[in-house]
């Protein structure tokens, strides 16, 4: 059910546009990324009651994940989110599972009753990342816990947060264009929490649910944080605006901080490794959750300890593998032989008075980014 305001607008909507309005205009430089991306939701600004109440179908632009790719003419695609759904349901037998609400327009493939997609088993292996760290559990002892998530994007990883987290206090710094979306989120589906946002004045606030647009962070004045997170969007970012953050982060009297992104995305030329600019918070702590991204939803996707691959296609496979080392084997010695016959030549030209020039193509070695849960223990001494 929406809270209808003035023309159908839900309140949390018009409250935390006319809060975001103030911002964004006064924008310092965000990341060449960002600023490409903010432009495609403007129209969030003047959005209708019709787009709000299916606000879910926009989020894309924060995301990519489409309400598309789960219609009923792609069920096909079902099994293999079920696959995945029951593999992260083997790591972590005591979490109960992070699915995608109905509300405001929630979508996804429906298993067990709820609604899947890329977006909640992201959701779901990060809650599973913070539960093998031991930090969940430490949370959930705790009577008020404090959060802060950098970006939270629509507010989705906020919302599994809350339902497992009901009494912690979440704060949320983003950019005024994606404050739209999770203050609108968030304010419908905990309509009975408080809500405020910074604005002007320094604050230690008290609310359920706090907004702060990121060029007025510094307004926040928090006695102790639990946890600060950032999830996907550390990636996109420059290497000054991450450092900052980082130091942010340390001057709240931060326990933990958690960091789920790749090193550096491959569309942004500002940043050169996220967790190098996380260096001034210490060691951190790399969980294994999936030896895959979350983005690869595929049969395959076996954790190294809770696999089921049966004892015949291991057999196929082990053959494959010594089939693949020879192979490497008799590559790397023919290699070997063809230098050693080009050198020789090249020797014997040069007797001759003969010169062959080399000329050497430019290779630039490449690895698969793949996004890491980082953890670090800022003051691990609260776990003990």
């Amino acid at each position: 059910m929406i809270s209808k305001m003035g023309g159908g607008l839900p309140e949390s909507y018009l409250e935390i546009r006319s809060y975001t309005q103030k911002f964004r205009s006064k924008q310092t430089k965000i990341s060449n990324y960002w600023t490409e991306e903010v432009k495609s939701m403007d129209y969030l600004f003047n959005a209708t009651p019709e787009i709000v109440s299916r606000l879910r179908d926009h989020c894309h632009w924060i995301s990519g994940v489409r309400s598309y790719d789960y219609k009923d003419h792609h069920k096909h695609d079902q099994q293999r989110f079920l696959t995945k759904f029951e593999q992260l349901k083997k790591i972590s037998n005591t979490l109960n599972p992070i699915y995608e609400p109905k509300k405001m327009g929630g979508f996804g493939f429906e298993i067990l009753g709820s609604l899947v997609n890329i977006d909640s088993l992201k959701f779901y292996e990060s809650m599973i990342a913070l539960e093998k760290a031991k930090i969940l559990k430490h949370l959930q002892n705790l009577e008020r816990p404090v959060i802060v998530e950098i970006g939270a994007g629509w507010g989705g990883f906020a919302t599994a947060m809350k339902t497992i987290l009901p009494n912690c206090q979440y704060i949320i710094v983003d950019l005024p264009e994606t404050l739209i979306f999770s203050g609108t989120y968030l304010g419908e589906l905990f309509p009975n929490n408080s809500r405020t946002y910074i604005e002007n004045l320094t604050i230690n606030p008290t609310q359920d649910l706090v907004f702060c647009d990121h060029t007025v962070k510094e307004l926040l004045k928090i006695d102790k944080v639990d946890l600060v997170i950032n999830m996907v969007s550390f990636q996109e970012m420059t290497s000054e605006q991450i450092r900052n953050y980082a130091l942010w982060a340390q001057s709240l009297n931060t326990d933990f901080f958690y960091s789920h992104n790749r090193e550096k995305s491959k569309h942004n030329n500002e940043l050169d490794s996220v967790s190098k600019n996380l260096s001034i918070l210490g060691m951190y702590k790399k969980i294994q959750v999936l030896p895959v991204d979350y983005t690869v939803i595929d049969g395959s996707t076996y954790n190294k300890e809770n696999h089921d691959l049966n004892s015949e296609k291991k057999g196929k496979l082990d053959q494959n593998k010594k089939f693949a080392s020879v192979s490497f084997g008799i590559k790397k010695t023919v290699t070997k032989i063809a230098r050693l016959l080009f050198y020789s030549i090249k020797i014997v030209f040069g007797i001759f008075g003969l010169n062959i020039k080399v000329t050497r193509s430019s290779r630039v070695k490449t690895s698969k980014s793949s996004y890491q849960h980082l953890v670090y223990f800022i003051n691990e001494g609260v776990l003990k």
